[in-house]
């Protein structure tokens, strides 16, 4: 099985997926004689929990592999290895010995760690190639951080007349839009967008709008929303106008209106849904009951308009006006996050820290600027093989940060292997990507 260069397990709860990941990690490190072997794989996983549990769990198979036990057959792992390797117990279990011992006196070259662990370090090597301060301290509690930024945001109420007044703004649309009024609650809720990976590109885009600039964008949507509906809802004005001018009531309309004024109404108050038969046949056949004169003669007016509406609705005018609509209640929302994320690179510039977050950014930007990033030449030259566990709950930006070792090892040959579970997803809120797993080869 470690003949092929990249092998996809994805496997169920209870099927064994840490006894797959140890057994393969004890294959390529005693496949060789080397005792030193076990230091050119990276195995990854996503707790520390996890993490501490697999160096255990290596280690204790390893001293179990040098018992004499193992020699006379009592160790399934242990034989299972053996005959793959195509080797007599008694080198398996000396190279199993000295593999152990070799450990025990380089326990820091056995790379079995969390993403962020090992991106940490990637990223403290190479601060000064980063231009990063290379004493930079981490800032573990993300929520700690982000309501500091927040408490920050709110110190200058008071001092800064421009974002004291688009806060109040801010306050003004959240009761229009019937929000939560607690201010720094929303605040933080928003803040958390700083952390989300596809929240950084957008956030790219306006860092260079100053925060009064929302507002002068808001204006411009409600604007362009006005010029979209204006001769539409004109239209359907006039029509009720004259209804009301001929003294004529629902009633008076073919199925007492339904289906036809009352759609009318229902596209004056934004529904723009297309219309059913009932307009469809008052079309054709007019819009009144039987000698229902007065409604007769409004039939040219009636049908001018409901053709227009139609046409409105199958254009791009409603589908502008759906997507405009959907922006406007997020413009406050977006420049607040801009003002949240200055406040952020403030305060990390001014206390020289990081979150766990960054290191990923980070590593993503060298990633892209090249396909051999110089982060990775110490790396690609030390790990032969990478093994990740628990990958369904591995973010986009993760996995293609990991994307040059993988290729620099498959392109040597060497055996790597990607663990997960798609049905086991937890991390949804740390940015992981089931999906991406999902579509992973079997």
């Amino acid at each position: 099985m470690e003949n092929e260069p990249f092998l996809v397990l994805k496997s169920s709860a209870g099927s064994g997926k840490t006894y797959a990941l140890v057994r393969h990690f004890l294959f390529l490190s005693l496949k060789s004689e080397e005792a030193f072997a076990y230091s050119h794989i990276l195995a990854i996983t996503f707790t520390n929990a996890a993490a501490s549990e697999m160096k255990e769990r290596v280690m204790e198979r390893l001293h179990e592999f040098t018992f004499p036990k193992a020699l006379e057959g009592e160790n399934e792992l242990f034989n299972d290895i053996r005959k793959e390797l195509d080797v007599s117990p008694m080198i398996l279990q000396e190279r199993a010995r000295k593999t152990l011992s070799h450990m025990l006196h380089n326990y820091s070259r056995l790379s079995i760690s969390t993403i962020d662990s090992f991106t940490h370090r990637i990223v403290r090597a190479f601060a000064k190639d980063l231009q990063i301060h290379p004493d930079f301290s981490i800032e573990m509690d993300t929520e700690k951080f982000l309501e500091q930024c927040v408490d920050a945001c709110l110190d200058e109420v008071g001092e800064d007349a421009e974002l004291t007044t688009y806060l109040e703004n801010y306050v003004m649309s959240n009761f229009e839009e019937d929000e939560d009024w607690n201010v720094k609650k929303g605040m933080i809720g928003i803040s958390r967008q700083l952390v989300k990976e596809d929240a950084r590109n957008i956030l790219q885009l306006f860092e260079n709008l100053h925060i009064t600039e929302y507002e002068l964008i808001k204006k411009a949507y409600q604007a362009k929303l006005t010029e979209l509906t204006e001769e539409l809802f004109n239209r359907i004005d006039g029509v009720f106008e004259k209804i009301e001018e001929s003294n004529l009531t629902a009633q008076d309309f073919f199925n007492n209106g339904k289906g036809t004024i009352t759609y009318l109404r229902k596209v004056r108050s934004g529904t723009f849904d297309l219309p059913g038969a009932n307009l469809l046949k008052v079309l054709e056949k007019g819009w009144g009951k039987p000698k229902q004169t007065q409604v007769d003669a409004l039939n040219p007016q009636l049908n001018e308009t409901a053709e227009y509406v139609i046409e409105w609705l199958k254009g791009n005018n409603k589908h502008d006006f759906i997507r405009i609509s959907k922006i406007l209640p997020r413009i406050f929302t977006t420049g607040l996050l801009s003002k949240l994320n200055e406040m952020s690179q403030r305060i990390k510039t001014e206390e020289n820290l990081l979150l766990i977050s960054d290191f990923h950014a980070i590593v993503s930007a060298v990633v892209q600027e090249s396909t051999a990033p110089f982060i990775y030449e110490r790396a690609g030259e030390r790990y032969h093989h990478i093994l990740i566990d628990e990958f369904q709950d591995t973010s986009e930006m993760q996995w293609k940060n990991f994307l040059p070792l993988f290729e620099n090892a498959i392109a040597l040959g060497n055996f790597n292997l990607v663990v997960g579970d798609g049905k086991q997803s937890i991390y949804r809120w740390r940015n992981g990507n089931v999906e991406q797993f999902v579509r992973l080869p079997k």
